[in-house]
């Protein structure tokens, strides 16, 4: 009787964890479908996530440009030109 005891309970325990390591699986699978979904959204929209700076929320916008700036009210300034930054003196 201890032995048939012993067994249900391994029996119960390898349940148990087979279970907990198939909704690891299915969460993991999820979220790998999300992210590729996401990704192929942003490649045909010819869009990017940016993170802005200043409220650390991420944004979407147009990927058609190679630099963006934004300022403290969240005016951007986005440019191709590798001459051109806001931080730069044009007197200089």
């Amino acid at each position: 009787m201890k032995g048939q005891g012993r067994r249900a309970g391994t029996a119960r325990w390898v349940l148990v964890d087979m279970n907990r390591i198939g909704r690891r699986i299915a969460a993991r699978r999820d979220r790998t479908r999300k992210e590729i979904q996401t990704d192929r959204r942003l490649t045909l929209m010819d869009e990017n996530d940016y993170r802005n700076p200043l409220t650390g929320d991420v944004e979407r916008d147009t990927r058609a440009w190679k630099d963006r700036w934004m300022n403290s009210p969240g005016e951007c300034i986005d440019s191709n030109d590798a001459l051109c930054g806001p931080n730069r003196d044009p007197g200089a």
